[in-house]
């Protein structure tokens, strides 16, 4: 009882009422609360920092390519340039497509024919595979955001 009046009445504590003696003097689920609310806060934060690191690499890297890309009229250059490029979304889509294209126009065919629909396929499972990669961790952040409120509530109450 004596903690919980020190809590209430303002300067009543013996060491000046700040956060520190208020959570020495807090209960078991309280200070459970708190360290839980910190833990998702700091992973978090770390979340969203690799994010945007990820995020700027993955510009500056597509920009690179992208460039490289008009200015070069052979594909086979290109798919070398892409080859080098490590972690790069349009590089690694036009790697894929440069496969599909490559699998469709084999030496061995004299008159090879090109079917669109299977690049096109081909595109869209790099594409979808590149948007999951940069979408990982993205649920825990929404999780987070939607669960740690209630989690606060819970530990007003």
């Amino acid at each position: 009882m004596k903690s919980v009046l020190y809590a209430i009445v303002p300067g009543s504590s013996p060491s000046g009422g700040g956060v520190l003696f208020l959570i020495s003097t807090a209960s078991p689920v309280v200070k459970f609360v708190l360290l839980m609310l910190l833990l998702f806060s700091v992973v978090s934060w770390a979340i969203i920092i690799f994010k945007l690191v990820e995020y700027a690499r993955a510009r500056k890297e597509s920009s690179r390519f992208l460039e490289y890309f008009r200015k070069s009229k052979n594909f086979s250059d290109i798919n070398a340039f892409a080859a080098a490029k490590k972690n790069n979304p349009l590089a690694t889509i036009f790697k894929q497509g440069f496969r599909e294209l490559s699998v469709q126009m084999r030496p061995e065919d004299t008159r090879p024919v090109l079917n669109s629909e299977t690049i096109h396929r081909s595109l869209m499972l790099a594409s979808n595979a590149e948007i999951t990669r940069f979408e990982r961790l993205n649920g825990f952040l929404a999780t987070t955001a939607s669960v740690t409120p209630f989690i606060g509530l819970f530990g007003t109450v």
